[in-house]
């Protein structure tokens, strides 16, 4: 008979003709393991909507282990009348893993539930989620020249110029380094000096040693300018070990908004924005969809693309024509 695991009081227990209850110990080593496989960005964000659902169900009386795939479609249904499309694909994918942690059958996968999805995302078209602005090359230029300017805090006290100055640096290694990396928050959180070492031609190497595509941690070498690596050397301190940020990922979603801002580039800017905007950039230079892949470590197609479908238009068979009758 094959067997079938279950949870009671947050041990895992295997239930066949001789049910066996796991020891404490035993579940936690299991439950750690399968926490290892995802980076750590991710598993808090499948363990924040995981408890979402939970504390849903517990208020309607259903079982959130083992969930019904009906369960799970009437959840994503409401969870669609206030989030974006993205964030109930991943409402999903947490149900989804939580239950493949516990071997137990994935009701996201269900027939119903994937029709449900399919219908959500055509209900949310008309006000799809929009896309982070990409910050181009010429953004980076404006950020540069301007900031170091002092600043007026939350307090309405304007900083010294040597605050200014500080800050200034950190913001501007900060934007050169997710251009040229196309880092997420994650992976420039985690940066440290370690991971980045200079050339004889004044570029830079850099590894991300682990991201949310890179369960098995192999990491990735990329190359940086050597206009970043002269960002990074001006707050690189005495040393240069520890982290080269010290930003948590909300912070520098922050600091890019601000810097942007200050610019004069406007609003929408967040912590995405550099890695849209690399991506725009080499599609700009005609790199082909599978360059930009392997340089930003995506393993699907999908998000680079949506990304970069502008400059991909200029690069038309209808572009290309207009542009010969131009010549």
């Amino acid at each position: 008979m094959a067997a079938a695991i279950t949870r009671r009081n947050d041990a895992i227990i295997e239930t066949d003709a001789a049910p066996v209850v796991l020891s404490e110990s035993d579940a936690e080593r299991i439950q750690a393991a399968a926490a290892a496989a995802q980076a750590p960005a991710t598993h808090r964000t499948y363990d924040s909507l995981w408890r979402s659902f939970a504390v849903w169900c517990k208020k309607r009386g259903y079982a959130p282990l083992p969930a019904a795939p009906v369960a799970v479609a009437a959840y994503l249904a409401e969870r669609a009348e206030t989030v974006k499309p993205a964030t109930v694909r991943l409402a999903a994918a947490a149900v989804g893993n939580r239950h493949r942690q516990t071997c137990l059958p994935n009701p996201a996968a269900a027939e119903g539930v994937k029709v449900v999805l399919a219908g959500l995302a055509r209900q949310g078209q008309a006000g799809a989620q929009r896309q982070a602005k990409g910050i181009s090359r010429e953004n980076l230029a404006a950020i540069r020249a301007t900031a170091c300017r002092p600043r007026r805090g939350r307090g309405g006290k304007l900083e010294s110029r040597r605050q200014a100055r500080a800050r200034g640096e950190v913001d501007i290694a900060l934007c050169c380094t997710m251009f040229d990396g196309m880092l997420r928050r994650s992976e420039a959180e985690a940066l440290t000096w370690a991971d980045i070492s200079g050339e004889a031609d004044g570029s830079g190497r850099l590894i991300v040693r682990r991201s949310k595509t890179d369960a098995e941690g192999e990491g990735k070498v990329l190359w940086i300018s050597p206009e970043t690596m002269a960002a990074l050397d001006a707050i690189r301190g005495n040393g240069g070990a520890g982290p080269v940020f010290g930003l948590s990922g909300q912070q520098i979603s922050r600091r890019i908004a601000a810097v942007c801002e200050a610019a004069g580039l406007g609003k929408g800017y967040s912590g995405h924005s550099l890695r849209v905007g690399a991506a725009q950039a080499l599609a700009g230079a005609n790199i082909s969809l599978a360059g930009i892949m392997e340089n930003g470590r995506w393993q699907s197609s999908r998000m680079p693309a949506r990304y970069t479908r502008n400059a991909a238009a200029a690069q038309s068979a209808m572009a290309r024509l207009y542009g010969q009758n131009d010549l």
